[in-house]
């Protein structure tokens, strides 16, 4: 049987329960070495804010990978210029879904007349923003149910260059 291989689009309401299924596991199998078991339950419970999902899917631009028709992966933009979320599925880690949904995210922003774009990135995440062209800009403490979690809040300028990721 001939696989086609990883399909991007664009999100749509009848993801999001496999998006927040991906949002839970991801953190809690990718995350695991780089947070305290404290830290992933209180980031994952961030699935439980309903309406905040909802406006997700609303109003920001949410590409989606999937792999024989099942979420491997999603990322989003917010008003342009703030990458919201990049979570992929922890089968599919180091397979490319996570720059790819990057650079599609990215090409959007761009087209939006964005000058650079932000990330709030996990400990675990920071490595891979870096190799995308990010900066710190600084370290965080990020409170979630009155647990701290250490994130960076990171930048990349656009300038001239049109090889994003490419350093």
């Amino acid at each position: 049987m001939n696989n086609p291989g990883p399909a991007y689009r664009r999100a749509t309401m009848a993801d999001l329960p496999a998006m927040q299924q991906l949002f839970v596991d991801s953190i809690l199998r990718t995350c695991n070495n780089d947070y305290e078991e404290g830290q992933l339950l209180a980031w994952v419970s961030g699935v439980e804010d309903t309406r905040r999902w909802e406006s997700i899917i609303n109003s920001q631009y949410v590409m989606v990978c999937e792999v024989d028709t099942a979420l491997q992966g999603f990322c989003t933009l917010k008003d342009g210029t703030y990458l919201d979320m990049l979570f992929v599925s922890p089968t599919a880690q180091r397979g490319g879904i996570a720059r790819a949904l990057y650079l599609h995210i990215e090409l959007e922003s761009r087209r939006a007349g964005a000058k650079e774009i932000t990330v709030d990135a996990s400990i675990t995440a920071r490595r891979f923003f870096e190799k995308m062209g990010f900066t710190i800009l600084r370290e965080q403490l990020v409170e979630r149910k009155g647990v701290h979690i250490k994130n960076y809040k990171m930048c990349k300028p656009f300038g001239g260059d049109t090889a994003a990721g490419r350093r």
